[in-house]
């Protein structure tokens, strides 16, 4: 238990150095509702299927108001904040591992201005390596992207978010320590 306790509190620490905000619910999908409630108001929500997360929560996102489940491309244009699943986080880094080839995930985490990222906590892997050397990822790892918090550029100067991408991240880990 502590190795995950370390690991999460690594990824943690890491994750909001890069900018990132990163929240933790214990076991209950009402705290992700609320959780998710207050961080979003009453944005327009973008969202996908899932595949990396328990389908109770999922069920908790797709009952969202204001939530679109595979929205086309005028809703994903409207959309502020979009939300997804990821298959892992990386805890030397604070990136989350995100799928392309799942349903709309990278436009979904790309397009809106800010991303909600869906992470549950038991699948922290030390360093990026260590994704590679597990077998079991094997056909996910072939069409993935590492984010390591929101977008941002210094190119012409000054440090700005969200020219590239979403200038929000918000990861949630779910069945974490609190």
């Amino acid at each position: 238990m502590l190795e995950q306790a370390t690991l999460q509190f690594t990824f943690t620490e890491r994750a909001q150095a890069a900018g990132a905000k990163v929240h933790t619910v214990a076991g209950d999908p009402t705290e992700l509702k609320r959780l998710l409630t207050d961080i979003c108001g009453d944005d327009i929500l973008v969202t996908t299927g899932f595949s990396f997360i328990p389908d109770e929560w999922a069920a908790v996102v797709h009952s969202l108001p204001n939530i679109h489940i595979q929205p086309d491309e005028k809703l994903l244009a409207a959309g502020y904040t979009g939300i997804t699943d990821v298959f892992a986080g990386v805890a030397e880094t604070g990136s989350i591992a995100l799928s392309n080839a799942h349903d709309l995930s990278g436009p979904v985490s790309l397009f809106t201005s800010r991303h909600i990222a869906l992470l549950d906590a038991h699948k922290l892997y030390a360093r990026p390596r260590d994704l590679f050397l597990d077998e079991s990822l094997s056909s996910i790892i072939m069409n993935m992207v590492f984010i390591t918090g929101p977008s941002a550029t210094a190119d012409m100067g000054k440090l700005v978010r969200g020219v590239h991408g979403p200038g929000r991240l918000d990861i949630v880990l779910i069945g974490g320590e609190v």
